[in-house]
């Protein structure tokens, strides 16, 4: 009995936190993809090359989900380094946390740190997940509203970002 109910919650478990992300979504000129999700609104944003994913209204802010791309010929690890010393530079108030591995379902490996800080009076908190193809960065942001992602959008963030993977 004790079998069937461990197996019984197992699948419940992961049913659930299938059930937090939608469709995949392809991004060609990127070489990605990524599941955003459920029920969040893909949307171009003008000045971005990729699209964003827009989740519902919270606290007075829209949750989000962006990926960015850069060149830099260094390692991951060094980029995230310098990702994170920026910050600090640009918002005086950010607090970081360290930098963890992170790894995707298709397994990409790569980092994650998140950072707190005020942007126009609103606190803010940044997840980032980075990733490398070779001089390739590609950084996933997740913003969310208050001075923790807590629970309930970390969760929703680690459970999207999983699903991310190279096309090319």
């Amino acid at each position: 009995m004790r079998k069937l109910f461990v197996t019984v919650a197992f699948l419940f478990s992961c049913f659930t936190a299938y059930a937090q992300v939608g469709n995949r979504h392809f991004e060609y000129a990127g070489n990605f993809s990524i599941c955003p999700p459920s029920n969040w609104i893909v949307q171009e944003v003008p000045g971005y090359k990729y699209k964003f994913f827009f989740g519902p209204e919270t606290n007075g802010f829209t949750p989000n989900i962006n990926v960015m791309d850069e060149n830099y010929s260094g390692t991951l690890s060094e980029y995230v380094d310098l990702s994170i010393e920026n910050f600090k530079v640009v918002f005086p108030d950010a607090i970081s946390t360290t930098k963890e591995y992170f790894e995707t379902a298709s397994g990409l490996i790569g980092f994650k740190f998140i950072t707190a800080y005020t942007f126009n009076t609103i606190k803010l908190t940044v997840a980032q997940y980075c990733f490398s193809n070779l001089d390739l960065k590609i950084i996933v942001t997740c913003a969310a509203p208050g001075s923790s992602l807590g629970n309930y959008f970390n969760n929703i963030y680690d459970q999207s970002v999983r699903t991310f993977q190279l096309i090319k």
